[in-house]
Protein backbone atom coordinates (compact mmCIF):
# COMPACT_ATOMS: atom_id res chain seq x y z
CA UNK A 1 0.00 0.00 0.00
CA UNK A 2 3.02 2.61 0.74
CA UNK A 3 4.54 1.51 -2.53
CA UNK A 4 1.16 2.46 -3.94
CA UNK A 5 0.56 5.73 -2.62
CA UNK A 6 4.54 6.74 -3.25
CA UNK A 7 3.70 5.37 -7.13
CA UNK A 8 0.47 7.56 -7.28
CA UNK A 9 2.51 10.32 -5.91
CA UNK A 10 5.24 10.42 -8.36
CA UNK A 11 2.82 10.14 -11.10
CA UNK A 12 0.95 13.28 -10.25
CA UNK A 13 4.65 14.78 -10.16
CA UNK A 14 5.37 13.62 -13.31
CA UNK A 15 1.69 14.95 -14.60
CA UNK A 16 2.18 17.97 -13.18
CA UNK A 17 5.84 18.85 -14.17
CA UNK A 18 4.63 17.64 -17.81
CA UNK A 19 1.68 20.13 -17.56
CA UNK A 20 4.19 22.71 -16.82
CA UNK A 21 6.55 21.65 -19.90
CA UNK A 22 3.43 21.16 -22.01
CA UNK A 23 2.52 25.47 -21.23
CA UNK A 24 6.21 26.65 -21.39
CA UNK A 25 6.24 25.08 -24.65
CA UNK A 26 3.26 26.66 -25.99
CA UNK A 27 3.93 30.38 -25.41
CA UNK A 28 5.95 32.51 -27.08
CA UNK A 29 8.04 35.36 -25.51
CA UNK A 30 9.77 37.91 -26.85
CA UNK A 31 12.05 41.40 -25.85
CA UNK A 32 12.68 43.71 -28.32
CA UNK A 33 14.90 46.84 -28.08
CA UNK A 34 13.87 49.85 -29.50
CA UNK A 35 15.48 53.48 -29.85
CA UNK A 36 14.15 56.68 -31.47
CA UNK A 37 15.63 58.58 -34.20
CA UNK A 38 15.32 62.05 -35.72
CA UNK A 39 13.79 62.32 -39.42
CA UNK A 40 13.30 65.97 -40.07
CA UNK A 41 12.01 68.98 -38.87
CA UNK A 42 8.90 71.34 -40.28
CA UNK A 43 9.08 74.84 -39.34
CA UNK A 44 6.36 77.49 -39.38
CA UNK A 45 8.91 80.08 -39.49
CA UNK A 46 11.37 80.25 -42.01
CA UNK A 47 13.27 82.74 -39.69
CA UNK A 48 13.62 79.50 -37.76
CA UNK A 49 16.04 77.68 -39.53
CA UNK A 50 18.75 78.96 -37.69
CA UNK A 51 18.28 76.63 -35.04
CA UNK A 52 17.82 73.31 -37.45
CA UNK A 53 21.05 71.65 -36.56
CA UNK A 54 20.69 72.33 -33.11
CA UNK A 55 17.65 70.16 -32.32
CA UNK A 56 18.74 67.07 -32.77
CA UNK A 57 21.23 67.77 -29.31
CA UNK A 58 18.05 69.20 -27.79
CA UNK A 59 15.58 65.88 -28.63
CA UNK A 60 19.11 63.88 -27.73
CA UNK A 61 19.22 65.27 -24.62
CA UNK A 62 15.43 64.96 -23.56
CA UNK A 63 16.06 61.20 -24.18
CA UNK A 64 13.80 61.10 -27.73
CA UNK A 65 16.58 60.07 -29.82
CA UNK A 66 19.66 57.92 -30.15
CA UNK A 67 21.06 55.78 -27.30
CA UNK A 68 19.18 57.75 -24.85
CA UNK A 69 15.86 56.88 -25.94
CA UNK A 70 16.49 53.31 -25.73
CA UNK A 71 13.82 51.16 -24.12
CA UNK A 72 12.80 47.42 -24.68
CA UNK A 73 8.95 45.89 -25.07
CA UNK A 74 8.45 42.83 -23.91
CA UNK A 75 5.09 40.41 -24.79
CA UNK A 76 4.59 36.91 -24.44
CA UNK A 77 1.52 34.86 -26.49
CA UNK A 78 0.00 32.09 -25.54
CA UNK A 79 -0.18 29.13 -28.59
CA UNK A 80 1.54 31.77 -30.57
CA UNK A 81 4.82 32.52 -32.38
CA UNK A 82 7.54 34.28 -31.74
CA UNK A 83 7.29 37.24 -34.75
CA UNK A 84 3.65 37.42 -33.32
CA UNK A 85 5.06 38.29 -29.80
CA UNK A 86 7.52 40.73 -31.43
CA UNK A 87 4.20 41.93 -33.36
CA UNK A 88 3.03 42.54 -30.07
CA UNK A 89 6.10 44.13 -28.94
CA UNK A 90 6.08 46.65 -31.83
CA UNK A 91 2.58 47.80 -31.01
CA UNK A 92 3.22 48.48 -27.12
CA UNK A 93 6.07 50.58 -28.27
CA UNK A 94 4.58 52.64 -30.87
CA UNK A 95 2.45 53.56 -27.89
CA UNK A 96 5.55 53.77 -25.23
CA UNK A 97 7.10 55.86 -27.73
CA UNK A 98 4.47 58.15 -28.57
CA UNK A 99 3.52 59.03 -25.02
CA UNK A 100 7.48 60.02 -24.77
CA UNK A 101 7.33 62.18 -27.33
CA UNK A 102 4.10 64.12 -26.14
CA UNK A 103 5.50 64.47 -22.88
CA UNK A 104 7.38 67.37 -23.81
CA UNK A 105 6.49 71.46 -24.63
CA UNK A 106 8.28 73.69 -26.96
CA UNK A 107 9.37 75.46 -24.38
CA UNK A 108 11.08 72.15 -22.68
CA UNK A 109 12.81 71.65 -26.28
CA UNK A 110 13.81 75.31 -26.40
CA UNK A 111 15.89 75.32 -23.06
CA UNK A 112 17.47 71.91 -23.95
CA UNK A 113 18.47 73.35 -27.12
CA UNK A 114 19.71 76.49 -25.85
CA UNK A 115 21.63 74.52 -22.80
CA UNK A 116 23.19 71.82 -25.45
CA UNK A 117 24.15 74.65 -27.75
CA UNK A 118 24.69 77.55 -25.48
CA UNK A 119 28.39 78.46 -27.13
CA UNK A 120 26.72 78.54 -30.88
CA UNK A 121 23.63 80.18 -29.86
CA UNK A 122 25.90 83.37 -27.97
CA UNK A 123 27.44 83.54 -31.02
CA UNK A 124 24.69 84.04 -32.98
CA UNK A 125 23.68 87.22 -30.76
CA UNK A 126 21.63 84.74 -28.36
CA UNK A 127 22.91 85.49 -25.19
CA UNK A 128 19.69 84.26 -22.97
CA UNK A 129 16.82 81.73 -23.29
CA UNK A 130 14.54 84.96 -23.31
CA UNK A 131 16.59 85.69 -27.13
CA UNK A 132 15.68 82.66 -28.89
CA UNK A 133 12.13 83.09 -30.37
CA UNK A 134 11.45 79.44 -32.15
CA UNK A 135 8.08 79.01 -33.03
CA UNK A 136 5.80 75.68 -32.87
CA UNK A 137 6.89 73.26 -35.09
CA UNK A 138 6.81 69.42 -36.29
CA UNK A 139 8.73 66.78 -35.43
CA UNK A 140 9.02 63.45 -37.56
CA UNK A 141 10.52 60.42 -35.82
CA UNK A 142 11.36 57.44 -36.49
CA UNK A 143 11.41 54.22 -33.89
CA UNK A 144 13.66 51.75 -34.64
CA UNK A 145 13.98 48.11 -33.77
CA UNK A 146 16.71 46.66 -33.35
CA UNK A 147 15.38 43.76 -34.56
CA UNK A 148 14.73 45.27 -37.71
CA UNK A 149 16.41 47.36 -40.52
CA UNK A 150 13.32 49.63 -41.71
CA UNK A 151 11.88 51.80 -39.19
CA UNK A 152 8.97 50.36 -37.07
CA UNK A 153 6.61 53.57 -37.66
CA UNK A 154 6.62 57.30 -38.25
CA UNK A 155 5.53 59.29 -36.05
CA UNK A 156 4.56 63.37 -36.01
CA UNK A 157 4.73 65.16 -32.73
CA UNK A 158 4.06 69.15 -33.08
CA UNK A 159 5.67 70.78 -30.36
CA UNK A 160 3.67 74.07 -29.35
Amino acid sequence: MKNLKLFALIACLLALTTSCLDDKEDTAKATVSYYGNLYSVELTADADSVFLPLLPSAFNKLGLISLNSAFEETAQQSYGTVETAVVMCNIQAIETYKKKLSGYSLEQVKSAMFTENVDSLAKWGYSSLSDVNLQPFQGIFLLQSARATAPIDTIKVLFE
